[in-house]
């Protein structure tokens, strides 16, 4: 322990007292967005508030003398806290720790998708579930991959005659690859297809 001076409201008077240095947090040096990010996360209070000050790098003195009295922090947490409890936030919010909760889980259903003494059918489904969630399952089939048919419409807008062409391409075998070929189809008084 060492002596330092301590200020007592008389400016030629210094007075020494033990300080414990362990004891006094350290300024943490955080610009106003790495405090906005905190202020949301305390708000929604998804993660323990030790998860999100380690996140940030302070701890529990640092974030209550330094980062909690600051206008921009009771700034912006009220402005989340507000929006997170409103009734319009609701499925957000639900979806949002649902999310969490999935992904603290995700370890450990891991482990048991592995795991000889889990029935194959339990396991299979957590497989199928991860798969969805890597964008591997179902979900990426249904919104369409590469390779899949696809349209090509070609409007000309001419005040005499209007033509359109729409071609479907189905995909190629596997091989060289291959432009597909697209004509237009024009109609008029004195136009052929």
């Amino acid at each position: 322990m060492t002596d330092y001076p301590v200020e007592t409201g008389f400016a030629d008077l210094p007075v020494y007292e033990p300080v414990e240095l362990s004891s006094v947090p350290v300024r943490p040096n955080l610009n106003a967005n790495q405090i906005a990010i905190i202020a949301k996360e305390m708000a929604m209070a998804i993660l323990d508030p030790q998860l999100i000050w380690r996140a940030a790098g302070i701890n529990q003195a640092q974030f209550e003398r330094f980062v909690q009295p600051t206008e921009t922090y009771k700034r912006v947490y009220e402005t989340y806290a507000i929006e997170w409890e409103s009734a319009l936030s609701t499925n957000k919010r639900i979806a949002i720790k649902a999310a969490a909760a999935l992904e603290d889980a995700l370890p450990d259903l891991a482990r048991r998708m592995v795991d000889a003494h889990e029935p194959l059918n339990q396991a299979t489904e957590v497989a199928k579930t991860f798969a969805k969630l890597a964008g591997a399952g179902e979900q990426a089939r249904e919104g369409g991959s590469p390779g899949e048919k696809f349209t090509i419409t070609i409007n000309l807008h001419d005040p005499r005659e209007k033509a359109r062409e729409q071609k479907t391409i189905q995909p190629q075998p596997e091989g060289p690859s291959v432009l597909p070929e697209i004509r237009l189809i024009t109609k008029g008084p004195d136009k052929t297809e």
